[in-house]
């Protein structure tokens, strides 16, 4: 008697679980092939994740896989059971995870056949980094857990060197033919990573992020997966793509919150990364400047290798910094008069001025003197961003725009105006100020590519005097040697903020945005504007070391039993009508509370209006707020 063989098959729907078909015989097919099957109404693109001799379906319903769309597997076993982990892990369903992996091209059934024409340029490579001696003991202790599996935090304050201890490691790894895959946490910083490699390191490299092309993007993940690609530079989704012969993982800028994705298959890139760099028993370099809590927490009890850099490169001096009481000082459009005598004092020097404020648009709030209206986004709970040129109002949270009403809604009074300033608002203040000096705006409004951000940062780079106005697109990364000033505004909500990652992520900020002043031989200075001058953690962070601020705030996490001395969990339900998503959150809430015996959880229901909700079912998704417990050992 003929076997007759089965596939459990991962298809792209909201279903958490695996789905069998009948293989037919003189079909060839191996766990990772894409195959069409028919589901429903539909036919769709799946793949194959276990065959069997058996199903439990009876034999009258089951369906047959109706084609093989490969010759070879084009998902690794490795990348499958990485998938399913995930899958598992963050509670979404594992055909989503699993399709989720592959380029659009083959998301959507079509061939792997497609025309490349490799570059045979030869590049001409610089001259190797001069390491000083805390770069060359950190980049020994990595060099010597090459070929197993260990998390190095490399702690390095700004400018003090991590890319070229980077470098020098990956140039250790290429040397034993292996591949490396290199994760930045935004499109932004792509151009000048990929730029500083390719001028240090041999082989080929490629780029993997949402700003590609759909053929861009595929070729990279076929060069990888086939080894001819020695590094892969990417943003998070790049934790997917496969490789013939991976031997390590960098993530720069482990702490920031870009790694994880908050639509979707909610996930952290850096916990995954750290995932698979255990089952593939292989470094991982975790660099920051600004290590998140969990990561030293991990640090601080021997999961994680903790190297620490803490002195700036070369000439360059840290910088000194200077509150700026806004009580006192006469304010104009957000900046007081010192600060304007400041950014006037630099420029005249010839030296540039970097202004942070992480607020797009004219002003985050258009409101009514007479009735106190304030402009609201009538699809989410958000308030609404006025951009002036456009005579708009945006909201930055689900992408809703309305016409800027110029008179009231509630009371048809026509005493609206602006409150708060936004990175527009600045740059027009600054350009009426400073008529005569280049200013660049770098935010999401104004820079619309990659390529656009390349030719700021170019003609940033050959330039003198200069204002740079942004948001966080020029916080993190960046090297602009003339920036000497860097000038902070809106950060006091952080100091303030009841949710109890804000002072963290705030510090982050703070010491990354002041960490692109005085990066060469000219000392830099960093101006943070504030109504609270005597805070204590922030007297702290600009007084003390960050490991000092860290240990600080890791008491109080734990005096508080936050993460990451405990787990915490987000349910989300989402419906077309609002009764039905607050009736499963209390279901919820009931349930919890009947089997948690030694307390009730802590459970608040944040009321959110429909915001694009298409299903007639409610979803409830959770995730843990914490990083993975099981995968870590000590270095």
């Amino acid at each position: 008697m003929t076997t007759v063989f089965y596939a459990e098959v991962a298809i792209p729907r909201p279903l958490r679980q695996l789905f069998d078909y009948r293989i037919p015989e003189n079909m060839s097919i191996h766990i990772g092939k894409r195959v069409k099957v028919s589901f429903g109404q539909r036919t769709l693109v799946g793949i194959v994740v276990k065959i069997k001799t058996f199903s439990l379906v009876s034999e009258t319903d089951i369906k047959s896989i109706l084609d093989c769309l490969d010759e070879k597997p084009t998902l690794s076993t490795e990348l499958i059971e990485l998938g399913i982990w995930a899958s598992q892990y963050y509670h979404y369903p594992i055909g989503e995870v699993l399709l989720g992996m592959y380029p659009t091209r083959l998301r959507q059934g079509k061939s792997l056949n497609i025309s490349i024409h490799p570059s045979s340029t030869q590049k001409v490579l610089k001259k190797k980094y001069t390491l000083n001696k805390a770069q060359e003991n950190a980049s020994k202790t990595i060099l010597n857990g090459l070929g197993r599996f260990h998390t190095f935090l490399l702690h390095g304050v700004t400018g003090s060197g991590k890319t070229a201890v980077y470098f020098d490691i990956m140039e250790e790894v290429l040397k034993q033919k292996k591949q490396i895959l290199f994760l930045i946490p935004e499109i932004g910083l792509s151009p000048q990573t990929h730029q500083r490699i390719e001028e240090r390191l041999p082989g080929p490299l490629f780029l993997l992020h949402s700003g590609l092309t759909d053929k861009q993007r595929l070729i990279a993940w076929l060069y990888s997966g086939n080894g001819e690609a020695n590094i892969i530079v990417g943003t998070r989704s790049a934790i997917f793509t496969p490789f013939k012969n991976l031997g390590l993982i960098i993530i720069d800028e482990e702490h920031d919150v870009s790694f994880k994705q908050q639509e979707g298959f909610r996930y952290s890139a850096r916990d995954v990364a750290i995932k698979r760099a255990f089952e593939l028993n292989i470094p991982i370099i975790l660099g920051s400047a600004t290590p998140s809590a969990e990561s030293y927490h991990n640090a601080l009890i021997k999961k994680y290798c903790l190297i620490e850099l803490t002195e700036r490169a070369g000439n360059a001096h840290p910088p000194l910094f200077k509150l700026i009481n806004m009580p006192t000082h006469k304010m104009e459009n957000g900046l007081a008069k010192e600060t304007i005598q400041y950014i006037k004092h630099h420029l005249e020097k010839k030296e540039q001025v970097l202004v942070f404020i992480n607020r797009r648009g004219y002003a985050p709030a258009w409101f009514c003197q007479s009735c106190y209206w304030q402009a609201d986004c009538p699809r989410c709970d958000s308030y609404m961003v006025l951009h002036k040129k456009k005579r708009q109002l945006v909201c930055h949270h689900c992408g809703h725009q309305i016409a800027m009403p110029t008179i009231c809604p509630k009371c048809q009074s026509k005493s609206l105006i602006a409150l708060g300033e936004g990175t527009q608002r600045i740059e027009e203040t600054l350009s009426q100020l400073f008529p005569n000096v280049n200013l660049y705006r770098i935010d999401r409004d104004n820079i619309k590519n990659k390529h656009q951000l390349e030719e700021h940062l170019n003609d940033i780079q050959h330039q003198d005097a200069a204002l740079l106005i942004g948001t966080q697109m020029l916080a993190k990364g960046h090297h602009f040697p003339n920036v000497t000033l860097v000038v902070m505004l809106g950060l006091d909500h952080g100091l303030m903020s009841h949710d109890f990652y804000a002072l963290e992520r705030t510090a982050q900020l703070i010491l990354q945005v002041s960490g692109r002043a005085g990066r060469e031989a000219k000392q830099g200075t960093a101006l943070l504007q504030t109504i609270q001058p005597e805070h204590p953690q922030l007297l702290g962070l600009i007084q003390h070391p960050y490991g000092v601020f860290l240990n600080e705030l890791l008491k109080e996490r734990q005096q508080f039993d936050l993460p990451p001395f405990t787990f915490m969990a987000l349910f989300r339900s989402e419906a077309k009508q609002m009764q039905k998503a607050i009736d499963c959150l209390e279901k919820i809430q009931a349930w919890l509370n009947k089997i948690m015996r030694k307390k009730s959880p802590l459970f608040m229901i944040r009321l959110q209006r429909p915001c694009n909700v298409k299903q007639d079912f409610i979803t409830c998704n959770y995730s843990f707020d914490h990083q993975t417990d099981a995968y870590y050992t000590p270095c």
